[in-house]
């Protein structure tokens, strides 16, 4: 490794917008993990759990059982929540798209009996159960703070930036008190109206259970042209930090994911909304769903650079708060709409081009960023085996190593790295690489089991100990792999 000062200091200038992120990639229960001799510093996991809540979200619409939302939800999901189209107006021609305008509303945030303010308090979850208030939990003046003036109005500005609709004409009223279930409306957001609002968002700040950072969805959509329109969100307070750029940049960028799946970014909105663009397709030996909608499909044909790419995979692995409302997490690794987070969570023009596709919003593709995961792969990262000796290119994502015993540099070359494996046992034959090693797999949740080239030692640390000048190895800022 050698100093690359002027690289490094364009490298970073593009990084300023995108903050790094660290995550810890914890095994699923049934993976025993083999840790390799240098560990990045981890931060937690965040396995989002967008459709367990937006599930619960479409039936309470309908007055229905909540405890039995995961049996009848597909049959009522589409007939979600309209609002009537009283005081609008959304002919583009007339108006035209502009920017959209969320306008938040933080009553629960603010209420003293609906955060955690002493240990052992118990609290409602805002999704119909309990949880127990630890020192964590506490939503204290310094955490309130940072959600309401920090991360939530840096959420909205990304989307803001990003996304135009055909604008609200008049004061958008919700369709009810309702309407969000344990979330507070206020009277006079469904008889005045919210002025300047084209989605107004209802947040709280009650505590999660696991790694849930927040979580959200949509309430209401417009009678129109099934836009979402209402939503809301709530922020576990344990997570509320911004001691470092990196720390408050993770959860600004989870606050974008989740805000996203109350924009549309859901399999329930999608297969319901806009079933012209998810469709079945088959990779590497399964059946999987993909989108494939026109501006979609040439974002992903250009950023991987596959002219004949048929679609964009859905996320198949983890539980019903991960499965299909997020993008393959191995084929985009990267991105903001992963099941995980992970390094940079980029929002990312296929991203973009999703919302696009919709037909409700018109991305502005000025503001895409580009992830490093994937880039100019070809059609072999999608429809070939992470682990294919037919297939080297893919090494440096990927690796066959076993015995984790080499080193490599990091597939963003910002260190250097190895080969992250782990046992698993009934692993299916599209998810064994070794022949030999029926069980060995990889250790990254949602990655399709591939053993993963991940960070080891980070080579620009402001300390040059880990020098190793017999190998020509030096560390200080600046430098790369």
């Amino acid at each position: 490794m050698i100093p690359q000062i002027s690289k490094c200091a364009v490298f970073l200038g593009c990084l300023a917008l995108v903050a790094v992120l660290v995550a810890a990639d914890a095994p699923t229960e049934e993976i025993t993990p083999q840790l390799p001799p240098h560990n990045a510093d981890p931060l937690h996991e965040h396995q989002c759990k967008h459709n367990d809540d937006q599930m619960l979200s479409d039936l309470y619409h309908h007055g229905m059982d909540r405890h039995n939302y995961k049996n009848v939800h597909q049959s009522f999901a589409s007939t979600a929540s309209k609002a009537s189209q009283s005081g609008r107006s959304f002919d583009s021609t007339a108006i035209g798209f502009s920017n959209i305008r969320i306008v938040l509303r933080t009553i629960d945030v603010d209420n003293n009996a609906k955060v955690c303010s002493s240990v052992g308090q118990t609290i409602s979850d805002m999704q119909g159960g309990t949880l127990t208030c630890t020192a964590d939990d506490i939503l204290t003046p310094a955490k309130r703070q940072i959600l309401e003036n920090q991360v939530l109005p840096q959420a909205i500005a990304l989307l803001n930036e990003r996304f135009k609709v055909d604008p609200v004409v008049g004061n958008l009223k919700v369709g009810s008190t309702s309407v969000c279930y344990l979330h507070t409306i206020p009277q006079s957001d469904t008889t005045t109206g919210v002025a300047n609002a084209d989605y107004v968002l209802y947040v709280s700040a009650a505590p999660t259970s696991g790694s849930t950072i927040a979580w959200a969805g949509y309430c209401e959509l417009d009678a129109s042209n099934n836009r979402p329109i209402v939503g809301r969100a709530n922020f576990s307070p344990r997570y509320l930090i911004n001691s470092t750029a990196t720390a408050l940049t993770q959860v600004v960028r989870v606050g974008t994911h989740e805000m996203m799946h109350g924009l549309g970014f859901s399999y329930s909105y999608v297969s319901n909304y806009k079933p012209s663009i998810i469709r079945n397709v088959t990779r590497r030996g399964k059946s999987v769903f993909a989108i494939n909608g026109s501006a979609t499909l040439v974002a992903g044909q250009n950023f991987f650079g596959c002219s004949s790419l048929d679609g964009l995979e859905l996320e198949d692995e983890g539980g019903s708060g991960t499965q299909y409302s997020h993008w393959e997490r191995r084929n985009q690794y990267e991105d903001v709409i992963a099941g995980i987070v992970n390094n940079f969570m980029y929002i990312s023009n296929i991203t973009m081009a999703y919302f696009h596709d919709l037909g409700i919003y018109q991305a502005d593709f000025s503001y895409a960023e580009v992830p490093v995961w994937g880039r100019s792969q070809g059609c072999a990262l999608t429809t070939t085996t992470c682990v294919d000796a037919s297939n080297p290119g893919l090494g440096w994502m990927f690796c066959n190593d076993a015995t984790q015993s080499s080193n490599k540099c990091s597939y963003d070359n910002t260190g250097y790295a190895t080969c992250y494996t782990a046992t698993a046992s009934n692993l299916p034959s599209y998810f064994q690489y070794f022949p030999s090693q029926p069980t060995l797999g990889g250790n990254p949740n949602l990655v399709d089991y591939c053993p993963m080239v991940l960070l080891g030692t980070v080579c620009s640390t402001t300390s040059s100990s880990n020098d190793q000048t017999p190998f020509g190895l030096h560390y200080g800022t600046g430098t790369r792999c």
